[in-house]
């Protein structure tokens, strides 16, 4: 006996969108009866419909590719083998020094040869300065 699976068809889609649709707009009429202020309906007005927008993108998504079933495919061919490298001896590598500064540092001290400071000036000789 072959099992069949419940999906959901494209009419079925469709309609259980439209549903999310005509709930969020319920939503939105119902707090706009409640908000005195004019300044944040606005602002509720375009949340819901961001909300309302992505809940059925999402609803889409999810239907949509839940018919999808992910199988792995055969293996392709090998590629061509590249070029051997050099053989030699191991100890032959020319060996490196510690890096004595960072690069950030030498940036740094770069930018400061090259830019002049500009500090506050001296007004008078207090003891402040």
């Amino acid at each position: 006996m072959i099992k069949t699976e419940n999906r959901i068809t494209g009419l079925g889609l469709i309609g259980l969108l439209l549903f999310i649709a005509l709930l969020c707009v319920v939503f939105a009429i119902f707090l706009e009866r409640y908000m005195k202020s004019k300044e944040s309906k606005l602002f509720f007005r375009t949340l819901i419909i961001t909300v309302t927008l992505n809940v059925m993108i999402l609803t889409f998504l999810i239907f949509s590719f839940s018919k999808i079933k992910t199988k792995q495919g055969p293996k392709g061919p090998r590629g061509i083998r590249g070029r051997r490298g050099f053989n030699g001896k191991y100890d032959t590598v020319q060996k490196c020094n510690k890096q004595e500064k960072r690069l950030g540092e030498t940036y740094l001290e770069k930018k400061t040869k090259e830019n002049v400071v500009i500090q506050k000036p001296v007004l008078g000789f207090n003891e402040k300065y």
